[in-house]
Formats: structure tokens, C-alpha cells, sequence
């Protein structure tokens, strides 16, 4: 993946869009049939992350396909 992806122990993980913002990559994706969430909100984070739940293969490689398509 084209996007640094940080480590985690739960069921998503946080993606590092930089230089993109998270609203505009969220409706982006949205566009392509892929649903994630901004990390706008999040106390301390800064504007350029996204979450990702992991979810079944043929989603993640949807996932993976799409973002790395952007």
C-alpha cells in the first residue's frame, strides 16, 4: 500500500493519508464503493488519517485497490 498504515492490535487500523485530509479522502472512497472513517474528530490527531475496519478479504483488497488507485 502506497500509505504508511500504523500498527494496531484491534479490528482497524489508522492510515496515514498525508498530504490528503481525511473528509476528502473519506468521500473519495465513498465514491468507489469503500466506506472508512474520518479521524478529523479525534483529539490529537492530526487532519490526515484515516480508520480502516478490517473486514473480509475481498473488502480489504477492494480497500487496498481503491486507495492505492488515488
Amino acid at each position: 500500500m502506497k500509505y504508511p498504515v500504523l500498527p494496531s492490535d484491534a479490528n482497524f487500523v489508522m492510515v496515514d493519508i498525508a498530504p490528503r485530509k481525511s473528509d476528502e479522502m473519506v468521500e473519495e472512497l465513498a465514491r468507489h464503493g469503500v466506506v472508512v472513517r474520518s479521524c478529523r474528530s479525534f483529539a490529537g490527531l492530526p487532519d490526515h488519517y484515516i480508520r480502516v475496519s478490517i473486514g473480509e478479504n475481498w473488502e480489504n483488497e477492494q480497500f487496498v485497490r481503491e486507495i492505492n488507485r488515488l
